[in-house]
């Protein structure tokens, strides 16, 4: 499925997910097709389900925010680690925009239901050190705006790959 030129909306099921303490994996490429990713933290859908808010940390994504303010597609994966269950979704372009201090709890809750998810499957005690490596929510300063256009499981299995309805 190509990427479509008009937003999806996402239905229920799946807003809940990426909206969870999933991994959230931003990937992109530059014109040469040397590709680039991030990760973020957290996402938030508007009213209507068809606009993701994810929330980066730039110092740490550079080259990825680069290729993003070039015009470059972006495909964000949303994965479980407990279960693996994965979904991506691809937009045609990502708007950058600074955080605001009103998106902080949404990323401190990100981060602490994700930190939780990985820290029952490394059996605790790691929590400290994944929110390290993961940044604090007031290091968080880019906020990227994208419209889905496209929807795919990516669970492993006989129906990765395959496009979803949202």
């Amino acid at each position: 499925m190509a990427l479509l030129r008009h937003p999806i909306t996402l239905g229920v099921d799946h807003a809940r997910f990426i909206q969870s303490g999933v991994s959230i994996i931003l990937a992109s490429a530059n014109a040469q097709r040397v590709p680039s990713v991030g990760r973020a933290l957290g996402c938030r859908l508007n009213a209507s389900s068809d606009c993701l808010e994810l929330f980066l940390i730039a110092a740490k994504v550079i080259p990825l925010l680069n290729d993003l303010r070039a015009g470059q597609p972006v495909a964000v994966t949303f994965t479980r680690p407990s279960t693996h269950r994965t979904l991506q979704i691809k937009a045609i372009q990502a708007k950058l925009l600074p955080t605001r201090i009103d998106d902080r709890p949404a990323i401190e809750r990100y981060l602490r239901e994700f930190t939780a998810e990985v820290d029952a499957i490394m059996g605790g005690s790691k929590n400290a050190l994944l929110q390290a490596a993961l940044g604090k929510p007031e290091e968080a300063n880019v906020r990227l705006m994208l419209q889905p256009t496209a929807l795919y499981e990516q669970t492993p299995g006989p129906l990765a790959g395959h496009a979803l309805s949202a």
